[in-house]
């Protein structure tokens, strides 16, 4: 269990009626464990028989989606200016590589100036709220 603690995520539900999942889901640390108890805790409260799944870090998945998520915004048309935020889980603690998520965006994006940023977390609209965000990145872009 106290391995787990640096590769595996709970995956919370997004909204009430839908399941967790990692693509639709909330990410958190699992706080603690103990292992007497074989029991786990999380930084929020769970409520009994909430739904809840697991994930794991995935670099290669993380790069996949970060790739998708870009050439979507590269083809939605021209844009003045971009902010892009991402988690500190990221970045080299995630991808093994300094900058790799910076030239991912650079590339994609290569015509939209783009301010990046570092945070512990983001937030952002999920299931129609404004939503805490851990393990994910968020980039934004203002029309041109």
């Amino acid at each position: 269990l106290l391995r787990a603690l640096s590769f595996v995520l709970a995956v919370l539900p997004a909204g009430r009626a839908a399941p967790p999942s990692p693509e639709a889901g909330l990410l958190r640390h699992l706080a603690g464990v103990s292992e007497e108890r074989q029991a786990f805790a999380l930084p929020e409260p769970v409520a009994r028989g909430q739904a809840l799944a697991f994930a794991f870090r995935d670099a290669a998945g993380a790069r996949d989606d970060l790739r998708a998520g870009i050439e979507g915004l590269a083809s939605a048309g021209s844009s003045a200016f971009g902010l892009h935020v991402a988690c500190r889980e990221r970045g080299e603690a995630l991808f093994g590589v300094s900058g790799l998520e910076a030239a991912y965006v650079a590339r994609g994006l290569r015509d939209v100036p783009v301010l990046g940023l570092q945070a512990a977390c983001e937030i952002a609209p999920v299931a129609g709220g404004a939503a805490l965000l851990t393990h994910a990145a968020v980039l934004a872009l203002l029309p041109g």
